[in-house]
């Protein structure tokens, strides 16, 4: 018994399946007043029971008291809890706390039952099963567990189907998978010795016919699954379209544009232009040299042999032709005047006839006449040009017996932008002087000796330079003297490539320049209809909805405004199709040696699909290097060879992919094993090393 302070009393006991305590014949505390509540707890080891009681005189019994076991818990688990149909779990059962022994009872979600603590247990139907346990301990105690097993329908696979197309043209795959463990791989063959990976590939069939496309797919248990798709590929035609029509002046470059679809690509192409002129090129330019309508026929050839041909009219107007004369405005009895001509439009060469309104005349494009009297003349130059076209332009001069003796000095030499010192002298008459220079190309100085920068190269004949001084009487001289300028360093656009992508895809192309003066302006043309105005800056972006090989051009221009342009290839191809590598680089190595030593040489080139490469060089002498690599894309790769004959041998290497795509075979690299006759090892090293005295020594001696 427990008071209020936690007093404990204690008496017999007996067991009939519960526990029971009676406690009689024991008085109470003398402190517990009658009224005092209290209760009785009894504990054996995990069970529990208590009464309570309140006291009034001496207590005699307090009652049964009944012990009770912690509460049962049921725990369910399984392994494992994804499978196929077919395969078998195992289930784990276990329980705390209630009275042992334990009865055990299994339902498998309907599926089964089971009395043990841990069966097994086979699934034959997929699904989801929730599978409970039950537990009952010694005093029909029960508590319940569930675990859930999903069951997955056996692996399986779909091939899609039935599949067309044409040849050359990509077909679409449609795989799927299901049952079985995820995740699953997909290999694919397509009857006529490709294959692809993925639920979805591509493949692109050479030639028509019926084939069988085979899907196997593999789960994360390596089960397998197979399915088959018929595979039925048709002809189809190549066409070419001559675009057009097309218009332009005789003389002048006109910009062809042919495209091409269908059929096998790679494609060659041909054009004829009407007037005997033909190319090769998709995109050619032509100069017509009379004017009229022609025809131009352009033809396109697949892989397969396949072609067709378009047409369109190009019409061709005259050009007339536009001739400008320049010179000095006055000039002194006695003293030669140059002149400079030009010519434009028509078509050239040109011819020149000058007429110098003294009855002098020349055929020169920039001559010199000497006018030996005063008076004003008015000269005329006439341009006739290849097509017998002419032009006249008429400019005057003023000549006077001029007193001063005046000396220009020259002629003056420079490059553009960059100033040249002109020098002035004069003797005779009365200073102070006044000094007029005329620079030839309509600029102008007061200085005696002025600092000038041309901003254009000088036509062929230079610039006409004339320094005209006048004394303080009003007495004039003048001398002519010409500046040569040159272009100095031009620029060089570079427009990176040859680039690759794919139809509809944006293709990225980076240009850069060199050389001129900076900072350059950049403009491209990336339609291939000759106006640079497509995209500005040094980057590019481009797509193409056809496949085929196109044309880019890059135009630089410095600022100084000399300009150049470069063009890079473009090969547009359908996804999952594979292309050769471009064409390798020359060899490049030691092109003079002697017999019996080893000589390294190296090449690249890169894989429009950025496969690995392979290079095989013929060394010219009936031998190779047989496939060196395979090497990345872009990267050099090398070979070494040995010459044992004396001669001369011409290098030249192709390039595979790894899928046996071959490229053509690069320019050839020329070498020579001399014939050297009666020359000492050292006199040979030092000729090794000399090339050219070598190349010398060969052409006159005839080594």
């Amino acid at each position: 018994m427990t008071s209020p302070t936690q007093t404990t009393r204690t008496g017999s006991t007996l067991a009939d399946g519960t526990f029971q305590i009676s406690i009689s014949g024991v008085p109470p505390d003398p402190d517990w007043p009658d009224g005092t509540a209290f209760t009785v707890t009894i504990t054996d080891g995990s069970w529990t029971g208590s009464t309570t009681g309140t006291v009034s005189g001496a207590v005699t019994d307090v009652g049964m008291i009944t012990l009770y076991p912690p509460t049962l818990v049921a725990s369910a688990d399984a392994s494992p809890t994804t499978i196929v149909a077919g395969e078998t779990v195992t289930f784990d059962g276990s329980a705390t706390g209630g009275a042992t022994p334990y009865s055990w009872s299994w339902n498998f979600g309907g599926d089964g039952t089971s009395s043990l603590e841990d069966p097994t247990h086979t699934f034959n139907t997929p699904g989801t099963y929730v599978c409970v346990l039950t537990v009952t301990d010694a005093c029909s105690s029960t508590d319940t567990d569930s675990v859930t097993i999903i069951v997955n329908p056996a692996l399986g696979c779909d091939a899609g189907g039935p599949y067309s197309g044409t040849i050359c043209s990509p077909v679409s795959f449609s795989g799927s998978a299901s049952g079985g463990h995820p995740p699953y791989t997909y290999s694919w063959t397509f009857g006529d010795g490709g294959s692809g990976s993925g639920p979805s590939p591509t493949h692109q069939y050479t030639s028509d016919g019926s084939y069988t496309a085979t899907l196997t797919v593999t789960d994360s248990q390596l089960d397998t699954a197979v399915d088959t798709a018929p595979v039925t590929i048709s002809t189809s035609a190549v066409v070419a379209d001559a675009g057009g029509p097309y218009s332009g002046t005789i003389c002048s470059p006109i910009s062809f544009s042919g495209g091409a679809s269908g059929g096998c690509t790679p494609y060659t192409f041909s054009w004829t232009f009407g007037d005997g002129g033909t190319s090769t090129l998709q995109n050619p330019t032509h100069q017509y040299t009379s004017d009229g309508t022609f025809t131009a026929t352009f033809t396109v050839t697949d892989n397969k042999g396949a072609y067709d041909s378009d047409t369109a009219s190009v019409t061709v107007s005259t050009s007339a032709v536009v001739a400008t004369a320049s010179g000095p405005s006055n000039g002194c009895t006695g003293d030669p005047v140059i002149f400079s001509g030009s010519a434009s439009g028509g078509c050239s060469p040109y011819s020149y006839s000058w007429s110098f309104g003294d009855g002098g005349s020349s055929t020169q494009q920039n001559p010199s006449h000497t006018f030996n009297s005063p008076g004003t003349y008015t000269v005329t130059l006439t341009v006739t040009d290849d097509a017998d076209q002419t032009d006249s332009d008429t400019i005057s001069i003023v000549i006077e017996d001029c007193l001063l003796d005046v000396d220009a000095h020259g002629p003056y030499y420079g490059e553009v932008g960059v100033d040249i010192q002109f020098t002035g002298s004069v003797s005779g008459g009365t200073p102070p002087y006044y000094y007029q220079w005329s620079f030839g190309d309509g600029s102008f100085s007061e200085e005696q000796n002025p600092l000038y920068a041309y901003s254009s190269p000088s036509p062929s004949g230079g610039y006409p330079v004339v320094l005209y001084v006048s004394d303080s009487t009003g007495t004039n001289g003048q001398d002519q003297t010409r500046a040569y300028i040159d272009p100095g360093d031009t620029p060089v656009a570079n427009a990176g490539g040859p680039y690759s992508g794919l139809v509809n895809e944006t293709v990225h192309f980076s240009g850069s320049a060199s050389g001129g003066a900076s900072p350059y302006t950049f403009s491209w043309d990336l339609d291939d209809d000759g106006v640079f105005d497509d995209a500005t800056g040094s980057n590019a972006d481009w797509s193409w909805p056809a496949a085929g090989s196109y044309t880019i051009s890059l135009k630089v221009v410095d600022d100084v405004g000399q300009e150049d342009t470069d063009s890079a290839t473009v090969t547009i191809t359908e996804p999952g199709t594979n292309n050769p590598p471009t064409k390798p680089a020359k060899p490049s190595g030691e092109i003079n040696g002697k017999t019996d030593t080893p000589y390294t040489y190296t090449t690249s080139t890169t894989d429009p699909d950025e496969d690995q490469i392979s290079y095989l060089f013929d060394w010219g002498d009936g031998t190779d290097s047989g496939w060196v690599g395979p090497y990345d894309s872009g990267a050099t790769g090398s070979a070494t060879h040995t010459w044992t004959s004396k001669g001369s041998y011409e290098i030249k290497v192709k390039a595979k992919d790894t899928n046996g795509a071959e490229s053509d075979w690069s320019d050839p690299l020329a070498v020579s094993m001399p014939k050297i006759r009666g020359v000492n090892f050292l006199l040979f090293n030092f000729l090794e090393n000399h090339p050219l005295l070598y190349q010398l020594l060969q052409r006159f001696f005839k080594l």
